[in-house]
């Protein structure tokens, strides 16, 4: 067994001695327990092994250990996924009750021009769906009265305006990313966006600013995965009770040891994402109009692969079977992970932490990367588990010296499986979140006068 082998296999197994030790319903902040009910407001999210680190559910999966868990949905009127979200027995196990809500699709000219006149950001459904906001408010005062005290853990920024207001000190919203610094990014940066969509995009932009910079200081708690993220909202709305609760990876599913009849090669680089993800849809641009060219005129049995949901026309024209594969959705990404010699994060813009990078690292895997790609990772260190490059000429160099180089391919993947188990797991993720929950009062029905 080779050093990076012990030092990997030592880690491992103090992560496991750790989680084993961990009393989940003991600890020294947030709200009491194990009486705890926590009602949780969002939209659906994923189930492993649909995506490879969906926040979300590992999160709830940790918190269902130290308090009773109560679930309202709203989705589109039109969602074909939300009946087998609520049937899955994964989510099932999660909630002891859970109410499902749907929300319009579709609303008049008017609805718009009010939300716009009255400097609100484009989710708001205040004038575009007042029913289903009424509808939804009058289940979270029936909960507050049958359930209370409770607190809410509302999944998302938009997903607060269906939380009454006079219950926010009591709701820890997990906005995941900062929400206006990710779209003045991508108004800056975007090259595949029309120039309408970013007129749009600049319009909502002062929207979004204003809404965040009111509503978060009155939250009982707010949480970011990115340190990043957590100065960015810190500076924009000072006093607000901001937090940092990380991304983590299940490092057991994203394990080396998937797919073992598959080996390693030496000329794929591999970028996945969802491709109706502007950030990912810009970056497969940039990766096969810009680096791999340059890959090409060095290493020219290289392939770009690039794989992900929904790739539009304009990717899925890069495709000539040969150089450039796009698959479109695939079941499993592990064995393509496996394969490929080198991980490729060309991002441009975008916001949090960026679950490609721990899915690489996880899976033992040497990685080129853009400095948004590693934003959040405040342990990583540039050169020693991946390498950082933004500029096409020094990311296409990077790469071609990691497909020629195998032996600082094994050195660089072993450094990053080692960073992922000792500092990105869920199980710290759940604890940071646990304690943030300590900021929120609890909800509580008003006593009747005898």
């Amino acid at each position: 067994m080779t050093k990076p082998d012990k030092e990997q296999r030592r880690v491992e197994a103090e992560v496991a001695m750790a989680s084993s030790k961990a009393d989940p319903l003991v600890h020294s902040s947030g709200p009491k327990e194990p009486e705890t009910v926590v009602v949780v407001i969002g939209r659906l999210f994923s189930v492993p092994p649909e995506a490879g680190t969906p926040r979300p559910f590992h999160l709830l999966t940790r918190l269902r250990d130290r308090a009773r868990l109560l679930g309202v949905a709203v989705v589109a009127d039109l969602e074909p996924a939300c009946q087998r979200f609520i049937e899955r027995p994964e989510i099932a196990a999660l909630f002891d009750r859970s109410w499902l809500f749907h929300r319009r699709t579709s609303s008049s000219a008017l609805a718009h021009v009010r939300t716009l006149l009255a400097g609100r950001p484009p989710f708001d459904l205040r004038y575009k769906d007042p029913d289903t906001l009424a509808s939804v408010h009058k289940r979270m005062h029936d909960l507050v009265r049958d359930e209370g005290p409770l607190v809410f853990y509302c999944l998302g920024l938009p997903s607060l305006q269906w939380i009454p207001e006079q219950y926010w000190q009591a709701t820890l919203l997990d906005a995941i990313d900062a929400m206006s610094m990710a779209t003045a990014r991508r108004i800056k940066a975007d090259q595949q966006i029309s120039p309408i969509a970013k007129l749009g995009l600049r319009l909502a932009l002062p929207a979004q600013q204003r809404y965040e910079g009111t509503v978060l200081a009155r939250l009982g708690a707010v949480v970011y995965n990115s340190s990043l993220d957590v100065e960015y909202m810190r500076r924009l709305c000072p006093g607000a009770p901001i937090r940092r609760v990380i991304d983590g990876v299940d490092a057991s599913y994203f394990s080396p040891e998937a797919s073992p009849e598959v080996e390693e090669g030496d000329e794929d680089i591999l970028f996945f994402g969802d491709m109706t993800f502007a950030p990912n849809l810009d970056a497969a641009h940039q990766l096969v109009e810009h680096i791999m060219p340059l890959v090409w005129s060095r290493c020219k049995n290289a392939r770009a692969i690039l794989i992900g949901p929904d790739p539009p026309e304009s990717l899925r024209r890069l495709h000539d079977g040969q150089r450039v594969i796009v698959t479109g959705f695939v079941d499993d990404i592990r064995p393509y992970l496996k394969r490929c010699a080198v991980v490729a994060s060309p991002l441009r813009f975008g916001a949090g932490m960026k679950n490609k990078l721990q899915a690489g690292l996880a899976m033992r895997k040497a990685m080129v990367v853009s400095t948004v790609t590693v934003e959040g990772f405040d342990d990583l260190e540039p050169g020693r588990h991946a390498i950082v490059a933004d500029e096409p000429g020094q990311f296409a160099e990077a790469v071609t010296e990691l497909l020629q180089d195998r032996t600082r391919r094994r050195e660089m993947a072993e450094a990053g499986r080692v960073l992922i188990l000792r500092s990105y797991t869920w199980e710290s993720a759940s604890r940071a979140l646990w304690e943030a929950f300590g900021g929120c009062e609890l909800a509580s029905a008003p006593r009747k006068n005898c």
